[in-house]
């Protein structure tokens, strides 16, 4: 079943009215934080998304398709842990919320793992919602701050040094494949039919 209609009513409610949205819990702050092994995904479109109750399975995590993972350690690692990792990271209370520019709408996957727990999120952009899931509990949807957009930013960078690619063309690389429908008619030929006046061809 996709949920792109009930996750784009959630988001559009929720994105106005960041100040009301409350903290990822606790338990899911420290699993970020104590994570051992921290991947990035490259996720398929809201047009391929399932439901399912599991935060991260083969080929999954929070119901999107992973179409591409690079595991990532030292001070990516530290600063992706400091930017999912942190309240002040989240817009809640008075704290301003984010505010992106993208080439397009994309969500990207993180996996937050240790022996103990593991912790799936998804980045949802332009909005600026982040969506986080203890593997077995619970789900929420926060939107990330201008403190945390700031530390998103400083990942990027830190992406940059090591991969040679601009923040900008790290989006690029992100944006998710083209999905076509099946149920979408096929292009029609570019022959097409006689136009008026033009012999049917034999």
């Amino acid at each position: 079943m996709r949920v792109l209609g009930a996750l784009a009513a959630l988001l559009a409610a929720l994105v106005p009215a960041a100040n009301a949205a409350c903290l990822p819990p606790e338990m899911i702050l420290v699993g970020i934080q104590t994570a051992n092994r921290i991947q990035v995904e490259q996720l398929g479109s809201d047009a391929t998304r399932i439901e399912t109750p599991l935060a991260h399975v083969p080929g999954r995590t929070l119901g999107y398709e992973v179409q591409g993972l690079f595991r990532v350690n030292g001070p990516v690692a530290a600063a992706l842990q400091r930017t999912f990792g942190r309240r002040d990271s989240y817009a809640c209370g008075d704290a301003p919320p984010a505010t992106f520019e993208t080439p397009g709408p994309l969500a990207i996957g993180l996996l937050f793992a240790s022996g103990r727990a593991a912790i799936a999120a998804v980045l949802h952009l332009p909005e600026g919602m982040v969506e986080l899931q203890l593997e077995g509990g619970v789900h929420t949807l926060t939107p990330l701050s201008q403190a945390g957009q700031r530390r998103w930013q400083e990942v990027l960078l830190l992406f940059a040094r090591e991969t040679h690619t601009s923040p900008e063309e790290f989006y690029e690389q992100m944006l998710p494949p083209v999905h076509i429908d099946p149920a979408t008619p096929a292009e029609p030929d570019s022959t097409g039919p006689p136009r008026d006046g033009e012999p049917a061809p034999r």
